[in-house]
């Protein structure tokens, strides 16, 4: 049976992954065979979400788990997508890890539309704007030329010739649509959470939605490692590594080898203190196993309504940011256009001899 797809398995959108997310937990949840429900989410999907789907279901169809099926996909998911797995099939809760995630992917992906979104005006405003700046260099500024104003204003130095500046009206526009092109392109694509976020980071808000995220995964898939009995020195790297936050890898890393040495958990205040706030004082907290897991889950209960009241007032703020920013640009771009010309032009004239 050959990939739908083909021989090179294509790069999925944010979109694409939180949507199979959904269906892949709630396959885990009925019971479902995974290759028999796959394949029916690849016959009623379209787009991206249908041929990853068909790959999946091609996979665990030639006896494949689910690890090793995402595993084949190769770059066309990100790692971190992996490990989620794999925490989700140790903890034998699965569906409530993919769960999480596809939270955390339907919230990047909002932000990007919103983002997305709040540039379209300013878009059309900053073009509209150019073509009107290449009018009034090469069709008003000439008319100041009859005064002969001795010291010349930076924006006429920038006259070219009439063919040249219509060349750049046209040439500006195309770059920046490119551009924008270009980049939605790119930031929806999450070949891993660094590179997401790179291509989001521009983005007012956008890093803090990401990480107050990953903080909200990895207060989860700690309380789900834990609750199933996994060890504290296993839980705590992988759910890092899970969780997509990559400045808690490293510590949680450290912390997992001074506990397998024997020392105790809430003597490593040293090694906590990159975690996030509430898991670091529950993790210090001395608590016994009921009172560590209650205190994860709400942590990522927590976390998780942060993510989504900052990505609520982003929806608002970001617009309105935008179009103020660039509104502020343009008329002060036009007033040293339009203006200064006109105040050369009175300070000459108070020079000329008036009879």
């Amino acid at each position: 049976m050959s990939s739908p797809s083909g021989s090179q398995p294509q790069r999925i959108t944010l979109e694409n992954l939180a949507a199979l997310n959904r269906e892949v937990s709630a396959l885990v949840r009925s019971g479902l065979p995974l290759e028999v429900g796959l394949q029916q989410v690849a016959d009623e999907f379209g787009g991206g979400t249908s041929r990853l789907a068909a790959r999946l279901a091609e996979e665990t169809s030639a006896g494949k788990s689910l690890a090793e099926a995402v595993a084949a996909q190769g770059d066309s998911l990100p790692p971190v997508y992996r490990a989620v797995v794999e925490a989700g099939l140790k903890s034998g809760r699965l569906a409530a890890a993919l769960e999480g995630f596809a939270e955390t992917a339907a919230r990047m992906a909002s932000l990007r539309q919103i983002a997305g979104q709040a540039a379209i005006y300013p878009v059309i405003v900053m073009i509209v704007a150019w073509l009107m700046l290449v009018l009034v260099v090469t069709m008003v500024l000439p008319s100041y030329d009859v005064l002969d104003l001795p010291n010349r204003t930076w924006i006429t130095r920038l006259r070219v010739a009439p063919l040249a500046a219509w060349v750049l009206a046209m040439a500006v526009p195309l770059v920046i649509l490119v551009l924008a092109a270009s980049w939605w392109r790119a930031s929806g694509i999450p070949t891993s959470a660094q590179h997401g976020r790179r291509w989001l980071q521009w983005i007012p808000g956008a890093s803090r939605t990401a990480t107050l995220g990953a903080q909200a995964n990895f207060a989860d898939l700690l309380h789900m490692l834990v609750s199933s009995r996994v060890p504290m020195t296993e839980a705590l790297p992988l759910a890092a590594h899970a969780s997509g936050a990559a400045a808690l890898e490293q510590p949680a890393q450290e912390l997992s080898t001074q506990l397998a040495a024997g020392h105790a958990l809430n003597d490593q205040a040293a090694l906590l203190r990159p975690f996030p706030p509430l898991v670091r004082t529950v993790l210090l907290s001395d608590a016994n196993e009921e009172g560590l897991l209650a205190g994860l889950k709400r942590a990522a209960e927590v976390y998780r309504e942060r993510a989504a009241g900052w990505l609520g007032d982003m929806a608002v703020l970001l617009p309105i940011g935008v179009t103020l920013g660039l509104a502020v640009g343009v008329v002060g771009v036009y007033a040293l256009a339009i203006l200064q010309p006109y105040f050369s032009m009175l300070k000459e004239l108070t020079h000329w001899g008036w009879n």
